[in-house]
């Protein structure tokens, strides 16, 4: 009806000018009666498009296609800037697509596991074969001094004086090639894993966590990870620390939901995983060597800041020989066995019992250098979570992603390597395709709907 009585009034100001082609009103009239005509038929053009992809969306995510879904998400927010279910949708779809995006190859001993957009865990790869576990407390006599006193490096690389009875007897271990995070799980990388799963973790169960405040520990209530001194407490710009108040089930509850059957187990270390990628093959007693830890090395008492510092803080000084950070210090962190006597055995430890304790290592802000060793073991019940208790992940590669763990992998660019890499987002409206080293095409993002085409003559 509404487009009968603008096509009339057309009609009469079309008629008037062809008996008064100069008349001023009926120029006018008709400019006016133009100009709403297409205003009226791009607004129609922009609700169909509207009602085109809010259809598309819907149907995309009653089939999980989280490519479409994201699709049609942006192009009805393009039309509808504010339209909170295509906001939602969009969110959701963004972490469900990286997540599917699994882990990608940088280097011979580099890769990348994407959680959500711009959040990643770096792993590093540590090589098959065997290493020096446990320690090796220095022997008193004579002779035994005067080889100290004159080779005094490669005697000091095996003997610690703080070593204690459970680290006994220093034996070989011999591991299959395995990847573990570069640094402890961060609170960005756990908020993912909460987003996504709504995991209640231990400490929110119970209501309180433990704390170090003021140089003691309290009962704080309402810490958990988020809140990790208490109800008042936040981790706005902690999101670079590792994350705490997580028990050994947190813990693997993460695991669980990070691992998926195209890459494999993601668990938590076993102890030898853990001491290998710490120091390395010779048995240093410290992940920088056998110097005796200090502020410049690592986070532990008492030269500590009394609290978490941001993964990766004292880069190569306090690297393991893998290149792994803070693996001394900052936080305590979850391995998946329980304790069990040395000589270490890769049968062993591996129960399936949640009651039983499971061995932490690393030491932590609020411990002394006895503690950061590499050989140091302790352990706590796995429903235990305290403000300087992490964790970081291991991969097993899976039978589906062997240059996982293949030794032959090249650092070195060639077309084969690079064209696997396929199309990487770069942002929400560009992208690039990679056809070979340095050689790429851009693209632009053209959101789905309908246009006008063609031309018309006035």
């Amino acid at each position: 009806m509404v487009e009968e009585a603008w096509d009339r009034a057309e009609a009469d100001a079309q008629a008037l000018l062809e008996l008064s082609p100069d008349d001023s009103e009926a120029l006018q009239a008709m400019a006016s009666l133009q100009y709403e005509l297409e205003r009226q038929r791009v607004a129609a053009l922009a609700k169909q498009s509207e009602d085109h992809a809010r259809t598309e969306l819907r149907s995309a995510f009653r089939g999980q296609s989280w490519l479409r879904v994201s699709e049609a998400a942006r192009s009805l927010l393009e039309l509808a800037p504010d339209d909170d279910e295509a906001r939602r949708a969009d969110a959701e779809a963004q972490v469900r697509i990286a997540f599917k995006l699994g882990i990608r190859r940088l280097s011979a001993s580099r890769a990348v596991l994407t959680l959500a957009p711009g959040v990643e865990i770096e792993f590093v790869r540590i090589p098959a074969g065997p290493f020096i576990m446990g320690s090796k407390k220095p022997k008193a006599g004579p002779i035994q001094r005067l080889r100290r006193a004159l080779s005094p490096d490669t005697m000091a690389s095996f003997e610690d004086s703080m070593a204690r009875d459970d680290e006994l007897p220093q034996h070989v271990c011999t591991l299959p090639a395995y990847w573990i995070s570069r640094t402890p799980v961060t609170v960005a990388q756990f908020s993912v894993f909460f987003r996504v799963t709504s995991h209640l973790t231990t400490a929110e169960a119970d209501g309180s966590s433990r704390a170090w405040v003021s140089g003691e520990w309290v009962d704080a209530v309402g810490a958990y990870w988020a809140r990790p001194f208490g109800r008042d407490s936040d981790v706005m710009g902690k999101e670079d620390h590792p994350v705490t108040h997580v028990s050994w089930d947190d813990a693997a509850a993460f695991c669980r939901w990070a691992s998926r059957p195209e890459l494999g187990e993601v668990d938590l270390p076993t102890e030898a995983e853990w001491e290998k990628a710490a120091r390395g093959t010779s048995g240093q007693i410290y992940a920088w060597g056998n110097e005796a830890p200090d502020s410049g090395r690592c986070n532990f008492a008492p030269d500590n800041e009394r609290d978490t510092t941001p993964v990766g803080t004292y880069g190569a000084m306090g690297a393991s020989p893998y290149g792994c950070d803070d693996m001394c210090g900052n936080v305590w962190e979850w391995t998946r066995e329980t304790k069990i006597p040395y000589p270490y055995s890769l049968e062993n430890g591996h129960v399936a019992e949640s009651s039983v304790a499971r061995v932490i290592r690393g030491g932590s802000f609020d411990y002394s250098s006895e503690n950061v060793r590499c050989a140091c073991r302790s352990w706590d019940p796995p429903d235990r979570h305290y403000c300087h208790l992490g964790f970081r992940v291991v991969i097993r590669p899976s039978a589906f992603a062997p240059d996982m763990v293949t030794d032959d992998f090249s650092d070195e660019p060639n077309l084969r390597d690079n064209s696997r890499r396929g199309i990487l987002r770069a942002g929400a409206d560009c992208a690039v395709l990679e056809l070979a080293p340095g050689v790429e095409i851009e693209f632009v993002r053209v959101p789905g709907g309908e246009f006008l085409m063609g031309s018309s003559k006035e």
